[in-house]
């Protein structure tokens, strides 16, 4: 890309960008969540910027309602050590116990599993590509008296189940959006009830995977473009300490910086910031397809990280 095919681009993102949002970034939502505030570990930098992050994340869940419904079921992409997870598990009363569903490709040693053993909850680990899960085949999606191929012909209540990952690295977010509405599409009465997806990592997003490619279309970018999108979405991280990814999948995060482009560092990272929320509002309007409620979120200050939007849908 020369420079005068950046020029040209810029524009067309930033065009883009303002009909979308309207001159405005995405709402800005840094929720405390009092049942878990007392984990905050003091002593480690890197353990308050991840509580905080994490905190926030569980405090605009809340808001929509999601951690309030009996006998809930949590889906954790792209899992990792289970920090989220065991934060969750934390902010629940433990009079209202829960399963858990923690998928990662990976087996970690210093996983937090160990601490459901001791509640009321329960939870299961699966080792598995996010590329490779059919969601509709997980028991959670279907009463726990029946078997799977009986759902159809079963009205019986199942319970809710709320889709979550903190940092879900690259195309997993894609991978997980599709199937989650795959599920959805071929469920009438399903009971996904929310996705609280904290994204990252959009240089590593790939067409054949963006859950709606037409709203790009509609939006005037062309097939090159949509790789342009990609190399400028990783402006938005120029110059900021490594970020935690999850991953799911058989890649590693790579952040690309470029300084080819005649632009200062500054502008840089607004064009890579909204090269960002462009990709993440067709995941929100392709959960709109399906029925959902869904906006995006800045969820904490870019100061404790730049990847600090997330998308959020509910079932209306």
């Amino acid at each position: 890309m020369t420079s005068d095919e950046l020029s040209t681009f810029a524009r067309k993102v930033q065009t883009a960008y303002e009909s979308l949002f309207k001159g405005q970034d995405p709402e800005v939502s840094i929720m405390d969540y009092e049942p878990v505030k007392f984990m905050l570990n003091e002593e480690s930098k890197w353990g308050r910027k991840h509580h905080k992050q994490i905190v926030s994340l569980l405090g605009n869940m809340h808001k929509l309602g999601l951690l309030q419904q009996p006998a809930s079921t949590f889906i954790g992409l792209g899992a990792g050590t289970g920090e989220f997870s065991y934060y969750l598990l934390k902010s629940l009363f433990a009079s209202t116990p829960a399963s858990f569903v923690l998928v990662d490709r990976q087996s970690l040693k210093y996983a937090t599993d160990k601490y459901f053993k001791f509640t009321a909850s329960d939870m299961t680990r699966l080792k598995m590509d996010l590329k490779d899960l059919n969601f509709a085949n997980l028991d959670v999606f279907h009463h726990p008296s029946r078997p799977a191929s009986d759902a159809p012909n079963d009205n019986r209540p199942t319970k809710p189940v709320i889709a979550y990952s903190k940092h879900l690295c690259g195309i997993a977010t894609d991978l997980s959006l599709r199937g989650l509405m795959s599920y959805v599409a071929t469920t009438p009465d399903h009971n996904l009830a929310g996705i609280m997806i904290a994204s990252c990592c959009h240089q590593l997003v790939q067409p054949h995977t963006f859950p709606l490619p037409e709203y790009l279309d509609d939006l005037g970018f062309s097939g090159c473009d949509f790789e342009r999108l990609r190399i400028v979405s990783a402006w938005r991280m120029s110059g900021t300490e490594d970020e935690q990814h999850t991953g799911g999948l058989d890649q590693d995060c790579v952040l690309v910086d470029e300084h080819w482009s005649g632009m200062n560092l500054k502008e840089r990272e607004r064009l890579g910031y909204q090269a960002k929320r462009i990709i993440d509002m067709g995941r929100v309007k392709y959960l709109e397809q399906h029925g959902f409620k869904a906006k995006l979120i800045e969820y904490i200050d870019a100061s404790s990280t730049p990847e600090n939007v997330a998308i959020v849908a509910w079932k209306p």
